[in-house]
C-alpha cells in the first residue's frame, strides 16, 4: 500500500482536546473530542450532517478494558446529546464522529457505517461492545453506493488506529516463516489481514510450563499448545485479570497435567513480558525470559535485527 498523509488539526491547541483528522483525497472527516467538549463544537457545519459515531471510555466493570458504543444519525449534532441522560452511556468520556466533508453521506450511508463499525469492533475483540446484538441487519445500498462506502470505511480503518483507537483493526493472522517464493502457511486465526514478517519462535520454560511465542506485526503471539502455570504466584499482579478473562472465555483450558493450563488458540499480546507472565503465572521480564532455539534472548534478537517491519515494544 502506498504511503498516506493524515492531517491532524488540534482545535483547542492541546493534545487531549478536540482533534479533526483528514486524509488527502478522502471525502470524510473524523472528529475526536472529550465528551464534555461536545457542546462547544456541535455548531460546526460538518456535524449537522449524517454520519456514524463511537462513544468510548473505560468499562465500569473492567476498567482496564475499553467500552465502545457505535451509533449513527442524520444529524450528529442532534444525535449525540440524546445519550446524555442514558445511564448505559455514562462510561463514555470521548466521542468519535465520522462524517463527510460535504453532504455526500445520507441516513442510509450512516446506517451502513454503523453496521460495519459494529462488525469491526466485534471482530477485533479487544474492546467491549455496548451495542449487544444491534447492527446485524444489512443496510441496502445501491451497488455503486456500496462500492463507494467500502472505500470510505477503508480510510476510517486507517485513521482511527493512527489516533490511538485500534479496536477497529482486524486481528492479525499468524503466518509461519517460509522460503522466498513459497506460499505462506496460515496457522492461527483467519482474518483479512496478512502479516508477512514473523520472528523466530521463542521458548520459555518455568515450573513445568513451556511457552512458545512469535512476534508478528505489532503483536506478540503466545502460540496454541503452550502451557502455563495454572496457579499464579502470591505476588502476581501484571496481566492477571486479562489471563483470568481469557481462561473464562475458554482460550486457556486445564491441561492433562492439572497444575498447568494449555493455550487453546493463539493469543495476541502487546509485549514479550505479557506473554511471559501468562506462562509463569507471575511478574516476569519477557525480554530476557524468551529465547530462540540457538539461545538468543528476545532482547538480543530485537537489538540485532534491522530493516524488519515489526513493532517491537516492551
Amino acid at each position: 500500500m502506498p504511503g498516506k498523509t493524515i492531517k491532524l488539526y488540534l482545535v483547542d491547541g492541546t493534545a487531549d482536546g478536540t482533534a479533526i483528522a483528514e486524509l488527502v483525497n478522502w471525502t470524510g472527516k473524523v472528529f475526536v473530542a472529550p465528551r464534555a467538549s461536545f457542546p462547544s463544537i456541535r455548531s460546526r457545519p460538518e456535524l449537522q450532517r449524517a454520519g456514524a459515531y463511537l462513544l468510548v471510555g473505560s468499562d465500569p466493570d473492567e476498567p482496564d478494558r475499553t467500552r465502545v458504543y457505535v451509533g449513527e444519525g442524520s444529524s450528529l449534532a442532534t444525535r449525540i446529546p440524546q445519550h446524555d441522560d442514558d445511564p448505559d452511556k455514562e462510561f463514555a468520556d470521548r466521542v468519535i464522529l465520522i462524517t463527510g466533508k460535504d453532504d455526500q453521506l445520507n441516513k442510509g450511508h450512516a446506517a451502513w457505517l454503523e453496521r460495519r463499525l459494529i462488525a469491526m469492533v466485534r471482530a477485533n475483540g479487544t474492546a467491549i461492545l455496548a451495542n449487544g446484538t444491534n447492527g446485524a441487519v444489512r443496510i441496502p445500498l445501491s451497488e455503486s453506493d456500496e462500492s463507494d462506502m467500502e472505500g470510505f470505511i477503508e480510510y476510517v480503518a486507517l485513521v482511527l488506529p493512527s489516533l490511538g483507537y485500534s479496536f477497529v483493526t482486524p486481528p492479525a493472522r499468524r503466518v509461519t516463516a517460509v522460503p522466498s517464493g513459497s506460499a505462506p502457511v496460515v496457522v492461527g486465526m483467519i482474518t483479512p489481514t496478512v502479516v508477512p514478517d514473523a520472528s523466530p519462535v521463542f521458548e520459555f520454560a518455568v515450573s513445568g510450563a513451556v511457552g512458545r511465542m512469535q512476534v508478528m506485526g505489532p503483536d506478540f503471539f503466545l502460540l496454541a499448545g503452550s502451557t502455563c502455570a495454572r496457579h499464579g504466584r502470591p505476588t502476581w499482579t501484571s496481566y492477571k485479570a486479562l489471563r483470568d478473562r481469557l481462561e473464562a472465555a475458554g482460550r486457556l483450558a486445564v491441561d492433562s497435567n492439572p497444575a498447568l493450563l494449555r493455550v487453546v488458540e493463539d493469543i495476541a499480546l502487546k509485549s514479550p513480558s505479557a506473554a511471559a507472565v501468562f506462562v509463569a503465572g507471575g511478574n516476569t521480564n519477557g525480554r530476557v525470559a524468551w529465547r530462540t532455539a540457538d539461545g538468543r534472548t528476545y532482547a538480543d534478537w530485537s537489538a540485532a535485527i534491522t530493516g524488519v517491519s515489526l513493532v517491537l515494544s516492551e
